[in-house]
């Protein structure tokens, strides 16, 4: 529907005479559509190009108000005024050059289609947005962002990741042996058999049978969840056994049998998709099966990212990740100083932090300190309290407020950057990124204190995060640009990370140029670091010095 809608609605532009084909790869044509990435695929697949400039009315739904979980078309029409894909009278059917749409429908001979209809629709949508995207200074992030980015996630998808299928499979066999061994554990523990995945069944054994202390309450009864079983380990090794088996249980169902039911048997790539209309940060999303989501803290972890090689022998997996991307984006939009400078010299920003809150040089701060100056430093940016701190520093909740009193005594800058934020989004009613990204946050103004302390922490973490995921596209598209026509592909985006499939043969090479690239994407008041492994797998990778 998007080239048919062209070519049909509007034969003064230029189109008239042209086949679908002619048009959809006409570079000085605009393709206005909804979810034009998957279109791209779907014409590709039918043996048409797609060229841009493109116009994806998903994309601007999701900037303009990117709190709302839903942007497909009828969705959007709804919002607008309309009641669905079929009723179109309520959008205004002006273009911006005054032009009014031919109705098909009143025109003898003429069937209405459903393609037809969306097209329509999907014309009188982006009138709307367009105009919004100025109107909100969203059009510079839309227009050299966003849309530039539709080519890159078409290509990621397409050319997918290789896996290593037959250690998959014996991990898998594996794990299903585990698991039993476990639930035979669990059964002797608990002195009968029954259903491990049932909570009803879960509470009986733990809390009536055993007479173990029970700890939260839910609506369906005491809680048997991880931190309800984490406190009952210390007193019974059953709970011990039952976070074995739900770790091993997730792992099998949600990473191994997952990664085997969506490869593709014959070519062992897998097409994971990569989602840009979801979080309201700003940052990308993956899904079928969730890439961003592959563990790494754990052993049995580690596992699953060595499964992920490159497709074949001659290749090799390269990593780039940003390093404490987050944290250096929270020194430039707060202007601290102390955080500046410690970005700036290169020093270790933890033991750097660590010094600070506990007054002793840098060379005498041990690992408990940095460890906790660590968690403290990325706590800021998530809106940490003392409670959440002392729970993770296992520290009184006394200690806990110390150290965040002692933080942000040091580190002015940030305690004024967070308490200015909070009140221009209490007037404004929505925070911005580096890039202008916005995100409304009515409950910033709730009087429920719950639920205001939960905007405040979005209003503080979002510019951070926001900006983190508007640096990561720009470097994207720009390794993308650079990378073209080369025998080099990427292949996963995980946050602040950027995964390839490269030639060994030019490795060193392509390392260089992508730490180039990711290092220069911005100028910031601290420099940008980029840290590169390689390696035969996502997990098994040596540093490469820059």
């Amino acid at each position: 529907s998007i080239g048919s809608f062209e070519a049909v609605f509007f034969p003064n532009r230029g189109v008239s005479g042209k086949t679908l084909k002619d048009i959809l790869e006409d570079e000085g044509i605009r393709k206005i559509g909804h979810d034009i990435k998957n279109e791209i695929r779907v014409l590709r697949g039918a043996g048409m190009g797609i060229e841009g400039p493109f116009f994806d009315v998903m994309i601007a739904d999701y900037l303009v108000d990117p709190s709302v979980t839903k942007h497909d078309l009828s969705s959007i029409a709804v919002k607008m005024g309309g009641s669905g894909l079929e009723d179109r009278s309520k959008i205004d059917p002006v273009d911006e050059t005054g032009q009014v749409f031919m109705d098909l429908s009143c025109r003898p001979g003429y069937e209405v289609t459903e393609g037809c209809q969306k097209a329509d629709l999907i014309r009188r949508i982006h009138v709307r947005l367009e105009r919004e995207l100025e109107e909100k200074d969203l059009a510079s992030l839309f227009y050299e962002v966003e849309m530039p980015l539709v080519n890159v996630l078409v290509s990621m998808e397409e050319d997918g990741v290789a896996l290593n299928t037959n250690y998959l499979k014996l991990l898998s066999s594996d794990m299903e042996r585990k698991l039993d061994e476990v639930t035979s554990r669990v059964y002797a523990l608990a002195g009968e058999e029954f259903n491990i995945n049932s909570t009803k069944q879960l509470q009986k054994v733990l809390f009536e049978k055993l007479r173990l202390a029970p700890g939260r309450r839910t609506k369906t009864g005491a809680s048997t969840d991880e931190s309800v079983l984490k406190n009952l380990a210390v007193k019974h090794e059953l709970p011990r056994c039952l976070l074995e088996y739900r770790e091993l249980s997730k792992l099998k169902s949600a990473y191994y049998d997952s990664l085997l039911s969506l490869v593709d048997p014959d070519t062992g790539i897998l097409q994971a998709r990569f989602n840009q209309a979801v979080t309201a940060t700003g940052r990308l999303s993956s899904s079928e099966p969730n890439l961003q989501n592959m563990p790494i803290k754990t052993e049995r972890g580690k596992e699953i990212r060595r499964a992920f090689i490159p497709r074949s022998p001659e290749r090799s997996i390269l990593a780039a990740d940003y390093s404490q991307i987050e944290l250096r984006i929270l020194a430039h939009l707060s202007g601290d100083e102390k955080l500046i400078g410690a970005f700036s010299k290169g020093e270790d920003v933890h033991r750097s932090t660590a010094s600070l809150i506990f007054a002793v040089p840098t060379d005498q701060v041990d690992d408990r300190m940095r460890s906790a100056a660590k968690t403290v430093n990325f706590g800021v940016i998530y809106g940490m309290g003392p409670y959440k701190l002392a729970s993770d520093l296992e520290i009184s909740v006394r200690e806990a407020e110390a150290f965040i009193a002692s933080y942000f005594g040091r580190y002015e800058g940030v305690r004024d950057f967070i308490e200015t934020t909070i009140d221009r989004v209490r007037k404004d009613g929505f925070v911005t990124t580096l890039l202008n990204r916005r995100r409304y946050i009515p409950e910033i103004n709730a009087k429920n204190e719950r639920i205001r302390s939960f905007a405040e922490r979005i209003a503080v973490n979002t510019p951070v995060q926001g900006s983190a995921a508007d640096l990561i596209k720009i470097a994207m598209i720009r390794v993308f640009n650079r990378l073209h026509g080369e025998d080099a592909r990427m292949i996963i985006q995980v946050h602040d990370e950027l995964v390839f499939d490269v030639p060994k043969i030019s490795l060193q090479e392509i390392a260089g140029e992508v730490r180039k690239i990711m290092e220069s994407v911005m100028d910031l008041k601290v420099p940008l670091k980029v840290d590169v492994e390689a390696g035969p797998n996502w997990c098994d990778m040596e540093k490469i010095a820059a």
